[in-house]
């Protein structure tokens, strides 16, 4: 991880996931596991000032399964994503990017789907 802070209050960050389990970190952001399994590592970007960072950067994922089933399992791939960060209001907007450069809401189904509660 590298991070600046440059004159006029700008941030210029790059963070690096190297290869880790998706449940932990499903757990570590959700409060508990939730059943899908696999490995992600990847890479993102945040530069800009504190209140609109542009975000960007790409995640792999490997081999996502359930808890319940042997494999083979889903092989993935890779998954770009880019948007926008406001720390001073707490508001985080992503949107992954397809290699055609069309953008829609994968990880906002995924969020809806693993991390709301139903009923909520």
């Amino acid at each position: 991880m590298a991070a600046f802070l440059e004159p006029g209050g700008n941030l210029d960050l790059e963070v690096r996931l190297d290869q880790s389990s998706m449940g932990e970190l499903v757990t570590l952001i959700h409060g508990h596991d939730i059943g899908v399994h696999g490995q992600v590592s990847g890479q993102a970007t945040l530069r800009g000032p504190l209140s609109g960072l542009d975000v960007s950067g790409r995640l792999q994922l490997s081999e996502i399964h359930r808890w319940d089933l042997l494999p083979p399992y889903a092989q993935g791939g890779p998954l770009n994503f880019r948007g926008t960060l406001d720390l001073l209001s707490q508001n985080l907007d992503l949107e992954t990017v397809s290699s055609h450069r069309q953008p829609y809401s994968f990880i906002s189904a995924l969020w809806t789907t693993w991390f709301i509660p139903a009923g909520c």
